[in-house]
């Protein structure tokens, strides 16, 4: 249910509308520059509340922020082991 006015969601725990995929898609991508899920909804223009909704309602969105976390931790952990202690 939206949490303004009482009517359900119209896609509620199915496939996200268009704004949503996309908004989604910025989040994802900027934190896989290495940014946290706040700086990326805010960079994305959207709310922390509302990237906590998408959270919950779509599962697959969580999932993808924790892929583009361990992608970027694996990229700088082998930036920092690849360089010689002179």
């Amino acid at each position: 249910m939206s949490e303004n006015d009482g009517t359900p969601h119209r896609n509620p725990g199915g496939r996200p509308s268009k704004s949503i995929r996309e908004g989604m898609e910025v989040i994802v991508e900027v934190i896989r520059t290495g940014s946290t899920p706040a700086a990326a909804a805010t960079y994305a223009r959207i709310d922390e509340g509302t990237l906590d909704e998408w959270l919950e309602r779509f599962p697959s969105l969580e999932q993808d922020i924790k892929q583009a976390e361990a992608e970027i931790e694996i990229k700088m952990v082998q930036v920092i082991t690849s360089r010689k202690v002179r």
